[in-house]
């Protein structure tokens, strides 16, 4: 439960990030909405890994190294935007878009988290050998060998 708290706080702290620098590039440089909102989502984007990381899921070893950490990260962030995008213009016609974005928003977040910690950040000892899949899941975690049997000789007689 701490850490949902925490991912949560972590939450907060990107939506006043992406709302300031929404307001700063509208309102000071005079960007245009669509534009502002694609770069502020980028930087609140870059502030809520960086936290999460090094905070809510903060692991001595992660079982993924950081590349794949920041593509899965960020696939799972588009699938977030599209589906609640989705959802708040489906719900829209039934009631104030304002209604639809807080009805997703719990949606959002617990879909956030859960994948963010399933897929994102897993704890582990070591990621894959570049190169080779031995001992690793298609996610990409470390899994042991699969354990050979070797036939057993009989015993030699001599001995």
């Amino acid at each position: 439960m701490g850490r949902f708290i925490s991912y949560c706080f972590i939450g907060g702290i990107n939506t006043a990030t992406d709302l300031s620098a929404f307001v700063f590039l509208t309102t000071e440089l005079k960007m245009a909405a669509a534009l502002a909102n694609c770069i502020s989502y980028m930087v609140a984007l870059c502030v809520s890994f960086v936290l999460n990381r090094n905070f809510t899921f903060r692991s001595s070893a992660f079982a993924l190294i950081l590349s794949v950490q920041v593509y899965r990260f960020l696939v799972i962030n588009v699938f977030s935007l599209l589906g609640s995008t989705a959802a708040i213009w489906l719900l829209s016609e039934i009631m104030v878009p304002i209604a639809a974005k807080l009805v997703t928003i719990p949606l959002v977040i617990a879909w956030g988290f859960f994948a963010v910690r399933l897929l994102v950040f897993q704890p582990g000892t070591r990621p894959c050998l570049k190169g080779t899949q031995e001992g690793c899941t298609i996610l990409g975690r470390f899994r042991s060998p699969t354990r050979v049997a070797v036939p057993r000789t009989p015993a030699d007689p001599l001995s």
